[in-house]
């Protein structure tokens, strides 16, 4: 038990120990962790301070990306704008450039190059490298020397991209409709692929190099259903020969003559004219001549002339023309001029105009019966326009109108009374009035026939008429015979006529009045003859 006792009482000093030491450990645990509780509320204190300071800074960040994001966006749209705008001005400069090759300005073209520039011509004459203001001018220059008439468009719009900060490259598609100096009625087009690089400089942007491949077209191979050039000017020299004939016809020489190169020459082959004519002078004088010789002239062309080209700037006409012509010596007998004639026009880019050079002038004269299928001869038109005058004639002796009688003769006409009471010649108008104002007199009605067609023959501007004819007249009643009775005046009637060709008609300058009385039942057995009854 004693043993156990005294195990036990060693145990239990042993748990007094370890309980003291316990204790001891607790206090100075305990002490610890009042130091550490006291740190951690500090810390947590300066935790919640700074966590406060974080927030409020974490706020103040979000505020700034946000404030940073609407710059950067402001920024890249300054920026695009800042590219399409310069886009814009290199294309400006383009347009600009293309349109002072237009207007054929080389004080405009030259100064927007860098003065190290380069351009690269690829086809026609210029083709080359130019390097340098001076050589880039020259090129310019002959360019413009070559065309007299730029016009130009771009086929599909232009295109400029940026090839780095301040370089641009400008391409386009661009036609340039040119008339030639050496022929301008040849006109085409230069199918230009234009490739500009353009520095920005501080004068501007400026041209760095420039590729201009050139190739020439025709206008029919630009513009659907155009006509190609060669009909063009063939349709333009076909106009100038209608043109001459018809200022031929119109007898203007001051139209005609303009037609004319300086040293042109002139064939007349045919007629009085006949004969080669050198230079402005004596072909005016020709055709001078020719106007004076007809008073009116009309013109048509047999069959359509035609056009051959001999070269870019010559053509020949050749043309089948009649032309109806009166004669001003005799406008009664027109005939035609039945022309064969061969115009050679050569293009005058100083007057801007085709000019004849050279033109063959065939005549043969024709009557218009051999021209009109069924015309009557001429001989036969005039002998009609003759016997007409000497109808009218008798129709107003027989209505007994002294003007319309007196208007039928030339102002020195001869009338010769053969027969009766008026026998006599009488010379002059006013003589022959009085002799037809007595006939009057006599007779209060008057008609008349011919016995037979008269005859009639024309020569030149003269003309003859013979005719038996018959006038039944009634006598006026007098104090000898106051119921008279009507009787027949037979006449053979003889008129000369002249053609005047101031006044336009045939006149009478001689006339024969053969006249015999004779009872009506003379020419009409059986007739009894009427009675004048007041």
């Amino acid at each position: 038990m004693d043993v156990r006792l005294a195990a036990l009482s060693a145990l239990v000093v042993v748990l007094v120990i370890i309980a003291g030491a316990l204790g001891v450990m607790y206090s100075s645990l305990a002490s610890k962790y009042a130091s550490l509780k006291s740190s951690y509320n500090s810390v947590s204190s300066s935790y919640s301070s700074l966590k406060g300071q974080y927030e409020s800074l974490n706020g103040s960040y979000a505020s700034l990306e946000g404030e940073y994001e609407k710059l950067s966006a402001a920024y890249s749209t300054l920026y695009s704008e800042y590219k399409n705008q310069q886009v814009d001005v290199v294309l400006a400069a383009a347009m600009s450039h293309w349109n002072d090759i237009a207007i054929e300005n080389v004080s405009l073209v030259a100064p927007q190059y860098l003065p190290n520039a380069t351009l690269k011509w690829v086809g026609g004459p210029l083709s080359g490298t130019y390097s340098g203001i001076s050589s880039i001018e020259s090129v310019w220059n002959k360019f413009f020397n070559l065309y007299e008439t730029v016009y130009w468009y771009t086929i599909i719009p232009p295109s400029v991209v940026m090839v780095s900060p301040g370089v641009y490259k400008a391409v386009g598609y661009v036609q340039f409709l040119v008339a030639p100096a050496a022929a301008p009625i040849n006109v085409l087009v230069l199918n230009v692929t234009e490739v500009l690089t353009y520095v920005n400089t501080s004068s501007g942007y400026e041209i760095e190099s420039e590729v201009w491949e050139v190739k020439p077209l025709p206008l029919t191979d630009v513009i659907a259903g155009y006509p190609g050039q060669e009909a063009l000017a063939e349709d333009a020299v076909l106009a100038d020969a209608m043109s001459h004939w018809n200022d031929i016809a119109i007898e203007s020489p001051q139209l005609v003559i303009a037609e004319y190169a300086p040293n042109a020459v002139l064939h007349w082959v045919g007629g009085p004219l006949s004969g080669t004519y050198s230079g402005i002078s004596a072909i005016n004088a020709t055709w001078v001549k020719f106007f004076n010789t007809y008073e009116t002239v009309y013109w048509y062309t047999i069959i359509p002339p035609t056009v051959t080209q001999v070269s870019p700037t010559e053509f020949n006409v050749t043309g089948y023309v009649q032309f109806l012509v009166a004669p001003t010596a005799v406008p009664i007998h027109p005939f035609v001029l039945n022309v064969t004639e061969v115009l050679t026009y050569v293009y005058n880019a100083s007057a801007a105009q085709f000019q004849l050079v050279n033109e063959v002038w065939k005549v043969k004269p024709l009557s218009l019966s051999d021209v009109i299928a069924g015309y009557p001869p001429q001989t036969y038109v005039e002998q009609q326009m003759v016997l007409a005058a000497a109808m009218s004639h008798w129709n107003d002796i027989a209505i007994e109108n002294a003007s319309l009688i007196i208007s039928e003769y030339a102002p020195n006409a001869t009338l010769h009374w053969i027969g009766g009471p008026l026998s006599g010649n009488y010379t002059g108008i006013a003589a022959i009035n009085a002799t037809w104002t007595k006939f009057d007199s006599l007779y209060e009605y008057v008609v008349w026939y011919a016995l037979v067609p008269p005859t009639v023959q024309v020569k030149g501007d003269t003309a003859m008429v013979k005719a038996p004819l018959q006038f039944v007249v009634f006598p006026f009643p007098t104090a000898s015979n106051p119921h008279p009775q009507e009787f027949v005046l037979n006449v053979t009637e003889i008129l000369y006529y002249n053609y005047n060709a101031t006044a336009m008609q045939w006149q009478i300058v001689n006339e024969y009045w053969i006249v015999h009385p004779l009872p009506i039942s003379d020419v009409a057995p059986g007739y009894t003859p009427g009675q004048y009854q007041g």
